[in-house]
């Protein structure tokens, strides 16, 4: 009798237990293809170039902010950007074959607005902002 109820009582648990892996699975597997969705990078055959956000992190370094921002296929010499408001960084990024990249950056603080620099090195573009005493 006594193996038996215990057989019975890990049963049970290990068939909820199994529902539970399948329904924490799906959430997952249901947020990670939006995800991807929303950061997909690729366009239909014929469909118009138009303009995507781009992956971005922004970080506070010493007196500086640090911008990184993920944009594959970008056209170099053709990178815009600007600061407005002193806390916003504006950002135009034209691709090559893939949407143009563009987005506006509320900052954690206010930074000078002329001195910012940028670096674009394999897809990832660096920003480097003084920040206002």
């Amino acid at each position: 009798m006594g193996e038996d109820w215990l057989s019975k009582s890990l049963g049970k648990i290990f068939r909820r237990m199994g529902s539970s892996f399948e329904e924490a699975k799906k959430e997952f597997k249901y947020g990670y293809k939006d995800s991807l969705l929303e950061s997909d990078n690729t366009r239909s055959k014929g469909e118009k170039k138009g303009k995507k956000k781009p992956f971005v992190d922004v970080f506070k370094k010493g007196d500086r902010l640090k911008v990184l921002v993920e944009a594959p296929g970008a056209i170099k010499e053709k990178i815009h950007i600007g600061v407005y408001n002193e806390d916003t960084l504006h950002i135009y990024i034209p691709s090559k074959t893939k949407e143009d990249y563009s987005v506006d950056i509320k900052l954690p603080s206010k930074v000078k607005t002329k001195k910012a620099r940028y670096k674009y090195n394999n897809g990832v573009m660096a920003v480097s902002l003084d920040i206002q005493d």
